[in-house]
């Protein structure tokens, strides 16, 4: 898949045996958003709620639920492609909660 050039590709695993994104998560992904970035949303789930995040992520992957976060962001690597030509690319997942502050500003060089 083609997308804009941006400095930021940012692939996302996620999890939820209940099949929802849950409000940590859309907090975690628009932090992630005011990167310049594309950012590739994979769940190991049908998702209920995915409306919630059809605006912050560039692609909704749902996945069957094998081979752990490694799958997810090789899924998400591979529908990119090209992902080499990013400045950087982030593996993250949503194990995680937060941000507490800027990530522009953890991030910057």
């Amino acid at each position: 898949m083609k997308l804009p050039k941006k400095s930021y590709l940012i692939v996302f695993a996620h999890f939820d045996v209940s099949g929802v994104i849950d409000p940590y998560v859309v907090h975690y992904l628009r932090a992630l958003k005011e990167l310049d970035c594309n950012l590739v949303f994979v769940s190991t789930t049908v998702l209920k709620n995915k409306h919630l995040i059809d605006a912050l992520v560039d692609k909704i992957i749902e996945r069957e639920n094998i081979g752990y976060d490694f799958i997810s962001w090789q899924m998400g690597l591979s529908w990119v492609g090209a992902f080499e030509s990013y400045d950087h690319v982030i593996l993250c997942n949503d194990s995680c909660y937060g941000p507490l502050s800027s990530l522009k500003k953890l991030l910057a060089n």
